[in-house]
């Protein structure tokens, strides 16, 4: 069983109506759920939610505190398991494993170094602006994620 940690952000407005936050998703192989964990129906993963503000390096140290780290490889499926369990409310935004760090605009996943070429970006997004670290977020239209560079450090 994969273990999803879901970490949330409280971080600042996008406006003066709505909240953002960042939430960092982990994921690990595990052989079943842990107590207190939601079970996937579809992706043999494990899901929890822990309530804290961080940035994109200290989601994923929490990650790796749990013996896993921020989710990788995300797909349908992965997106499905956070919309399941209902933690993916309009305009949340999680944190996930995707990064151009090493070189501005070549973005790569955490565990294999995979680039990354296609992802359903939110308009304008990438900035090239030194925004290193990716977040997924929900838009104001249910079941929608795009993909949107942020500054990994708040």
């Amino acid at each position: 069983m994969k273990e999803v940690i879901l970490d949330l952000y409280l971080g600042p407005s996008l406006s003066f109506v709505f909240l953002f936050w960042n939430v960092g998703l982990c994921t690990s192989l595990k052989a079943s759920c842990p107590p207190g964990w939601y079970t996937s129906k579809t992706s043999q993963s494990c899901i929890k939610l822990f309530l804290s503000r961080k940035s994109w390096d200290d989601a994923r140290k929490a990650c790796q505190a749990q013996g896993a780290d921020l989710l990788t490889n995300y797909n349908r499926e992965k997106e499905k398991l956070i919309y399941e369990e209902r933690y993916t409310l309009l305009g949340e935004a999680c944190w996930i494993g995707l990064n151009d760090r090493n070189h501005e605009g070549s973005f790569t996943w955490l565990d294999d170094g995979q680039k990354i070429i296609n992802l359903p970006w939110y308009r304008g997004e990438p900035t090239g602006n030194r925004e290193d670290c990716v977040i997924v977020k929900n838009t104001r239209i249910l079941y929608i994620f795009l993909f949107d560079e942020r500054k990994c450090v708040r």
